[in-house]
């Protein structure tokens, strides 16, 4: 587990769903809060996606909450007409709302990091999800423990492991179904080949992991080369931009250097 003393002072928010990742997270970090002297807290986002079985996630998760004297905060959202209404994935529109609710915390002052319950074996999932579509490396860069205000203590860790803890500690948690529909990418993923790839390659997810942690760390180098390239000078017409990127024969830092300024200027 990490260094939890480096945040003495801080309060932490458990994004808590109910399911075994998020209870193990919570239970973590409530049992060293009085070591390391930081204080705890728990959001739940509601997303109208399973009716019953949703309120049945919040009425668990309240519960807990109460047991162990944590302060929940909990919101929802009908995130189906939200998904419709902006044309875009389910999965889309449930993440966005999370991250607003999240960032809503933040600004609130109710918290001074969000931890979430993210793990090795999620992160495979989205490295080998990513490579399937063609990424470059600034794509396939895996996530970090600590990023701004998202903190990932559970990183290091399988799904096994965690399934272990929970068991190994008796912790009761509840089991979302439509993790199991596989009409959903990630989830064909995680159901079926990240399994089929652990037999055929043991190891593979933790190999995966480590690569997007590589793959990070040559991007980041990389674009900061490629910095040497971009120049800014004063505007001489009305479609000029400001920018002026240097040729060089280097494709690798080239195309980082057009693609920075181009999302200097609001070109995503």
């Amino acid at each position: 587990m990490t260094d939890l003393g480096r945040f003495q002072g801080k309060r932490i928010c458990v994004a808590l769903s109910g399911g075994a990742d998020s209870v193990v997270l919570l239970h973590v970090l409530y049992s060293q809060a009085a070591q390391f002297g930081y204080s705890l807290c728990a959001v739940h986002c509601e997303h109208g996606i399973r009716g019953e079985e949703s309120k049945k996630d919040a009425q668990f998760v309240q519960k807990l909450c109460d047991t162990l004297g944590v302060t929940l905060y909990a919101f929802e959202a009908d995130c189906v007409a939200l998904a419709k209404e902006k044309k875009e994935s389910l999965e889309t529109a449930a993440r966005t709302f999370r991250r607003g609710v999240f960032q809503r915390l933040i600004d609130e002052k109710k918290a001074d990091y969000i931890a979430t319950a993210h793990h090795l074996d999620d992160e495979a999932e989205t490295v080998l999800f990513r490579l399937s579509r063609g990424t470059a490396l600034a794509g396939v860069k895996g996530m970090v423990e600590l990023n701004g205000f998202y903190f990932r203590p559970l990183l290091p860790y399988t799904k096994a492991e965690i399934l272990r803890y929970a068991e190994e500690n008796g912790l009761l948690y509840r089991t979302d179904e439509t993790n199991f529909q596989t009409e959903y990418t990630r989830n064909k993923l995680r159901l079926s080949v990240l399994p089929e790839l652990e037999k055929a390659v043991p190891g593979a997810a933790k190999n995966l992991a480590r690569f997007a942690l590589i793959a990070g760390e040559d991007d980041e180098y990389l674009t900061r080369v490629s910095e040497n390239l971009i120049k800014r000078v004063a505007l001489v017409g009305e479609e000029d931009t400001g920018w002026i990127v240097a040729f060089s024969n280097e494709k690798v830092l080239f195309r980082r250097a057009v693609l920075s300024v181009l999302r200097s200027i609001g070109v995503e």
